[in-house]
Protein backbone atom coordinates (compact mmCIF):
# COMPACT_ATOMS: atom_id res chain seq x y z
CA UNK A 1 0.00 0.00 0.00
CA UNK A 2 2.81 2.45 0.82
CA UNK A 3 4.48 1.73 -2.53
CA UNK A 4 1.25 2.64 -4.29
CA UNK A 5 1.14 5.97 -2.48
CA UNK A 6 4.74 6.70 -3.35
CA UNK A 7 4.15 5.97 -7.03
CA UNK A 8 0.98 8.07 -6.95
CA UNK A 9 2.82 11.02 -5.36
CA UNK A 10 5.60 10.79 -7.94
CA UNK A 11 3.11 10.69 -10.81
CA UNK A 12 1.00 13.57 -9.48
CA UNK A 13 4.12 15.65 -8.92
CA UNK A 14 5.33 15.00 -12.46
CA UNK A 15 1.94 15.81 -13.98
CA UNK A 16 1.54 19.03 -11.98
CA UNK A 17 5.08 20.15 -12.76
CA UNK A 18 4.53 19.41 -16.47
CA UNK A 19 1.29 21.41 -16.45
CA UNK A 20 3.07 24.31 -14.75
CA UNK A 21 5.91 24.28 -17.30
CA UNK A 22 3.42 24.07 -20.20
CA UNK A 23 1.53 27.06 -18.81
CA UNK A 24 4.73 29.09 -18.39
CA UNK A 25 5.76 28.31 -21.96
CA UNK A 26 2.36 29.33 -23.33
CA UNK A 27 1.86 25.93 -24.91
CA UNK A 28 -1.92 26.34 -25.08
CA UNK A 29 -1.61 29.45 -27.29
CA UNK A 30 0.84 27.68 -29.59
CA UNK A 31 -1.64 24.90 -30.30
CA UNK A 32 -4.37 27.24 -31.60
CA UNK A 33 -4.32 28.62 -35.14
CA UNK A 34 -5.02 32.22 -36.00
CA UNK A 35 -7.99 31.05 -38.08
CA UNK A 36 -9.50 29.64 -34.87
CA UNK A 37 -8.71 32.89 -33.08
CA UNK A 38 -10.46 34.95 -35.78
CA UNK A 39 -13.50 32.67 -35.44
CA UNK A 40 -13.53 33.19 -31.66
CA UNK A 41 -13.43 36.97 -32.17
CA UNK A 42 -16.33 36.83 -34.63
CA UNK A 43 -18.39 34.67 -32.29
CA UNK A 44 -17.65 36.85 -29.26
CA UNK A 45 -18.33 40.17 -30.98
CA UNK A 46 -21.58 38.88 -32.49
CA UNK A 47 -22.89 37.80 -29.07
CA UNK A 48 -25.56 40.41 -28.36
CA UNK A 49 -26.20 38.99 -24.88
CA UNK A 50 -22.91 40.55 -23.68
CA UNK A 51 -22.40 44.29 -23.17
CA UNK A 52 -20.05 45.74 -25.81
CA UNK A 53 -17.34 46.56 -23.25
CA UNK A 54 -17.38 42.94 -22.07
CA UNK A 55 -17.05 41.71 -25.65
CA UNK A 56 -13.88 43.77 -26.08
CA UNK A 57 -12.54 42.58 -22.72
CA UNK A 58 -13.15 38.99 -23.84
CA UNK A 59 -11.17 39.37 -27.09
CA UNK A 60 -8.16 41.37 -25.82
CA UNK A 61 -5.91 38.37 -25.25
CA UNK A 62 -7.05 36.75 -28.50
CA UNK A 63 -6.20 39.88 -30.50
CA UNK A 64 -2.78 40.01 -28.83
CA UNK A 65 -2.21 36.33 -29.69
CA UNK A 66 -3.14 36.93 -33.35
CA UNK A 67 -0.66 39.77 -33.47
CA UNK A 68 2.04 37.69 -31.79
CA UNK A 69 1.59 34.63 -34.02
CA UNK A 70 0.95 36.42 -37.34
CA UNK A 71 4.50 35.65 -38.44
CA UNK A 72 3.91 31.90 -38.41
CA UNK A 73 4.38 31.33 -42.12
CA UNK A 74 3.38 27.68 -42.09
CA UNK A 75 -0.23 28.41 -41.14
CA UNK A 76 -2.61 27.30 -43.85
CA UNK A 77 -6.34 27.66 -44.19
CA UNK A 78 -6.74 31.30 -43.25
CA UNK A 79 -10.02 32.51 -44.70
CA UNK A 80 -10.07 36.13 -45.81
CA UNK A 81 -13.80 36.28 -45.09
CA UNK A 82 -13.20 35.36 -41.45
CA UNK A 83 -10.34 37.85 -41.04
CA UNK A 84 -12.29 40.70 -42.64
CA UNK A 85 -15.41 39.68 -40.73
CA UNK A 86 -13.51 39.98 -37.45
CA UNK A 87 -12.26 43.45 -38.43
CA UNK A 88 -15.76 44.54 -39.53
CA UNK A 89 -17.36 43.31 -36.30
CA UNK A 90 -14.64 44.99 -34.24
CA UNK A 91 -15.20 48.27 -36.09
CA UNK A 92 -18.99 48.05 -35.69
CA UNK A 93 -18.68 47.34 -31.96
CA UNK A 94 -16.18 50.20 -31.56
CA UNK A 95 -18.68 52.63 -33.10
CA UNK A 96 -21.27 51.49 -30.55
CA UNK A 97 -19.06 51.87 -27.49
CA UNK A 98 -16.91 54.92 -28.36
CA UNK A 99 -18.77 58.01 -29.56
CA UNK A 100 -15.72 60.23 -28.96
CA UNK A 101 -13.71 59.09 -31.99
CA UNK A 102 -11.94 61.77 -34.02
CA UNK A 103 -13.94 62.59 -37.17
CA UNK A 104 -11.22 61.35 -39.57
CA UNK A 105 -10.78 58.12 -37.65
CA UNK A 106 -14.54 57.70 -37.28
CA UNK A 107 -15.03 57.89 -41.08
CA UNK A 108 -12.42 55.17 -41.60
CA UNK A 109 -13.91 52.98 -38.87
CA UNK A 110 -17.37 53.44 -40.40
CA UNK A 111 -15.90 52.44 -43.76
CA UNK A 112 -14.63 49.22 -42.20
CA UNK A 113 -17.91 48.51 -40.44
CA UNK A 114 -20.09 49.10 -43.51
CA UNK A 115 -17.91 47.60 -46.26
CA UNK A 116 -20.09 45.39 -48.43
CA UNK A 117 -19.48 41.67 -48.56
CA UNK A 118 -18.44 40.45 -51.99
CA UNK A 119 -16.62 37.52 -53.56
CA UNK A 120 -13.54 39.60 -54.35
CA UNK A 121 -13.42 41.49 -51.03
CA UNK A 122 -12.18 44.66 -52.79
CA UNK A 123 -14.37 47.09 -50.86
CA UNK A 124 -13.48 45.60 -47.47
CA UNK A 125 -9.78 45.48 -48.35
CA UNK A 126 -9.91 49.08 -49.57
CA UNK A 127 -11.53 50.15 -46.29
CA UNK A 128 -8.87 48.20 -44.40
CA UNK A 129 -6.12 49.88 -46.45
CA UNK A 130 -7.62 53.31 -45.74
CA UNK A 131 -7.72 52.61 -42.00
CA UNK A 132 -4.17 51.24 -41.82
CA UNK A 133 -2.81 54.21 -43.77
CA UNK A 134 -3.96 56.68 -41.11
CA UNK A 135 -1.09 58.81 -39.85
CA UNK A 136 -1.26 58.38 -36.09
CA UNK A 137 0.15 61.13 -33.87
CA UNK A 138 -0.50 58.84 -30.94
CA UNK A 139 -1.58 55.21 -31.02
CA UNK A 140 -4.80 54.23 -29.22
CA UNK A 141 -4.24 53.43 -25.56
CA UNK A 142 -3.41 49.77 -24.79
CA UNK A 143 -6.20 47.43 -23.67
CA UNK A 144 -8.95 49.65 -25.14
CA UNK A 145 -11.54 48.81 -27.82
CA UNK A 146 -9.84 51.14 -30.30
CA UNK A 147 -6.46 49.50 -29.70
CA UNK A 148 -8.08 46.11 -30.33
CA UNK A 149 -9.29 47.35 -33.73
CA UNK A 150 -5.92 48.94 -34.51
CA UNK A 151 -3.98 45.76 -33.66
CA UNK A 152 -6.42 43.48 -35.47
CA UNK A 153 -6.44 45.68 -38.60
CA UNK A 154 -2.64 45.79 -38.68
CA UNK A 155 -2.47 42.00 -38.32
CA UNK A 156 -4.99 41.37 -41.10
CA UNK A 157 -3.26 43.89 -43.37
CA UNK A 158 0.01 42.06 -42.64
CA UNK A 159 -1.58 38.85 -43.91
CA UNK A 160 -2.31 40.51 -47.25
CA UNK A 161 1.42 40.40 -47.92
CA UNK A 162 2.39 37.01 -46.56
CA UNK A 163 -0.39 34.55 -47.03
CA UNK A 164 -2.58 33.10 -49.66
CA UNK A 165 -6.12 32.75 -48.38
CA UNK A 166 -9.16 30.91 -49.63
CA UNK A 167 -11.85 33.25 -50.90
CA UNK A 168 -15.31 31.99 -51.70
CA UNK A 169 -15.94 32.29 -55.37
CA UNK A 170 -18.23 31.26 -58.15
CA UNK A 171 -15.89 28.72 -59.72
CA UNK A 172 -17.06 25.17 -60.34
CA UNK A 173 -15.48 23.94 -57.11
CA UNK A 174 -17.01 26.79 -55.09
CA UNK A 175 -13.58 28.02 -54.00
CA UNK A 176 -10.72 29.75 -55.72
CA UNK A 177 -7.26 30.59 -54.52
CA UNK A 178 -6.34 34.24 -54.77
CA UNK A 179 -3.09 35.59 -53.54
CA UNK A 180 -3.95 38.55 -51.33
CA UNK A 181 -1.14 40.67 -52.68
CA UNK A 182 -2.95 40.70 -56.02
CA UNK A 183 -6.20 41.64 -54.30
CA UNK A 184 -4.41 44.33 -52.33
CA UNK A 185 -2.83 45.80 -55.47
CA UNK A 186 -6.21 45.78 -57.20
CA UNK A 187 -7.79 47.58 -54.22
CA UNK A 188 -5.03 50.18 -54.33
CA UNK A 189 -5.42 50.61 -58.11
CA UNK A 190 -9.18 51.07 -57.65
CA UNK A 191 -8.57 53.88 -55.16
CA UNK A 192 -6.00 55.59 -57.43
CA UNK A 193 -8.35 55.37 -60.42
CA UNK A 194 -11.25 56.88 -58.45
Amino acid sequence: MTYGRQVFRLCVGAVLFGAHIAEQAGLQDKLVTNQERFEVICKTLADSSLPVEDRFAAIEDTVDAINEYRFVSSEKGLLIETMLGAVKLTAANLLVCDASLDSVIKRRVEGLATARKSTDCYEALDALRAYTELKWTELPAPRTPHRALYTLAESVWHYTFLHSCTISGSSASGKKRIHLLMVRRAATRTKVAA
